[in-house]
């Protein structure tokens, strides 16, 4: 039943609601079931179908505590693969299952605060079971080129109730709940939030086009503080442009006014830079893409440069470790 409701539905999973008083709780856990799954994580959902069989056996009662298992192996698949390699992961699930929650044993520890003490513990014997020591690792290894699909769920996780910070120019901070909500199916299988665009090109045009530090040996492009969503279509459109042609493509996506539209194609001919009829077209019947607004706040004569991707990084790892520490204790 857990393949057949949850796994071939792609996360579009349907519980009960009525004993769950935040509404956005079935929504993160169905979202977090297809993040797992398009991550090719399967010892996950091994524990997962696990509580998700109390809901078949106990009915209604149970859903809250599979739609908190959800987000707890969630949140410890990113926190183990944002800071390190796969090496060892699947045998963490194994005694999990083993020793604490296989069918033998029965339902006694099939719970959510053996699972946050257990996921704890294994982090605390990685060296990544505080915040600083996890960031530490983080923000080296949580790049486009180790972990492809966990730098999408993050650039989800940080967009979800976010607002440009004022003071850190180019940089997003959390926000009040319901402002934007990005951890929904819908959002993920979304032709607007499909594709991972890297801000500084994986390839320079020119040497004049962008900071050659982000070019070094340590390819600082790759890092989830040079990443962003896009449309496939725009992003594939932007490529290897400067940052003025990107940031005119940016700021067609951050606009929610119609009417500036129109004065951005100007703006983009004042730069010398012709956009397709055929391109702005698009960019006009793409759904609002709020978590652009703090790239375009670096504004069309600013520098994206390593500094910038260095802070944006930590600032992405900050909101990430704090939302999936939160998921991880409940």
């Amino acid at each position: 039943m857990y393949w057949q409701n949850i796994i071939v539905k792609k996360g579009n999973v349907i519980l009960k609601t009525e004993n769950i008083s935040n509404s956005d709780l079935p929504k993160q856990a169905a979202f977090c079931t297809l993040y797992l799954q398009k991550a090719g994580h399967k010892m996950a959902h091994s524990v997962l179908s696990r509580f998700y069989s109390q809901i078949l056996r106990e009915g209604n009662d149970a859903d809250i505590k599979f739609i908190l298992a959800c987000r707890q192996v969630a949140a410890f698949f990113t926190l183990w693969r944002s800071a390190l390699d796969n090496a060892g992961l699947d045998d963490v699930y194994r005694e999990l299952l083993q020793s604490k929650i296989s069918w033998k044993k029965g339902d006694t520890d099939l719970n959510n605060e053996v699972l946050k003490k257990y996921f704890l513990g294994v982090l605390e014997d990685k060296k990544i079971g505080d915040k600083n020591s996890w960031k530490n690792k983080a923000i080296e290894y949580l790049r486009y080129d180790n972990v492809k699909i966990v730098c999408r769920f993050a650039l989800f996780v940080t967009a979800h109730n976010t607002i440009s910070d004022p003071d850190c120019i180019g940089l997003m901070k959390m926000s009040n709940p319901g402002v934007c909500s990005y951890l929904e199916t819908d959002k993920w299988n979304s032709d607007s939030f499909s594709t991972i665009e890297h801000i500084a090109p994986q390839q320079q045009s020119s040497e004049e086009d962008w900071d050659n530090n982000l070019y070094d040996d340590e390819n600082n492009y790759e890092k989830i503080g040079n990443l962003t969503l896009l449309p496939v279509e725009i992003n594939s459109s932007v490529g290897n442009k400067t940052w003025i042609e990107k940031w005119i493509y940016y700021k067609h996506l951050a606009e929610t006014n119609p009417d500036c539209l129109d004065n951005l194609q100007q703006e983009a001919e004042n730069y010398d830079i012709s956009l397709s009829s055929q391109i702005v077209e698009k960019l006009k019947k793409t759904l609002h893409n709020h978590h652009i607004e703090s790239i375009v706040n670096v504004g069309i004569t600013g520098t994206w440069d390593k500094s910038l991707v260095e802070a944006r990084t930590e600032r992405i790892c900050d909101i990430l470790w704090e939302r999936m520490y939160k998921w991880l204790i409940n």
